[in-house]
Formats: C-alpha cells, sequence, structure tokens
C-alpha cells in the first residue's frame, strides 16, 4: 500500500518526483509549498475520501519541505 501522504505515487512521473523537479527547475519553491500548505489547511475534511487528519499532514509535510528549503 503506498504512502498517500508522504509519498502519493500520482506525484511520481517517469521516475521523477513532483517536488525535486519544482526545486530543480524553479526558484518560486518557497511559494510553492506554502500555499499547497495552506490549501490542505482551508479544505481539510472537505475533499471527498481525504480524512481530516490526512490532509493535516500534507499541510505538515509541505511545510517540512518549506523549511528544508530555507534551511539550504
Amino acid at each position: 500500500m503506498s504512502d498517500k501522504v508522504n509519498d502519493p505515487q500520482h506525484y511520481h512521473i517517469a521516475g521523477i518526483e513532483c517536488k525535486d523537479l519544482i526545486e530543480d527547475r524553479s526558484n518560486r519553491a518557497i511559494g510553492y509549498y506554502w500555499g499547497n500548505a495552506m490549501k490542505y489547511l482551508v479544505r481539510a475534511g472537505e475533499k471527498d475520501g481525504e480524512s481530516f487528519l490526512e490532509a493535516i499532514k500534507k499541510a505538515h509535510r509541505n511545510l517540512t519541505y518549506l523549511i528544508e528549503w530555507l534551511e539550504e
């Protein structure tokens, strides 16, 4: 079973993870991660098939990416 929060398979294309492509190709990673975190927080518990906890974990994952990006 895939990890829907930390390793969603639908974000892997041709062996490349979406976040890695964004970091490598864009100086806008900060806005991307911040925006994604806010998206998950705002819609937490509202998306069909996604629990409130799962959405919060996804927001946390994006904030972790943002922190790592800023610390580099």
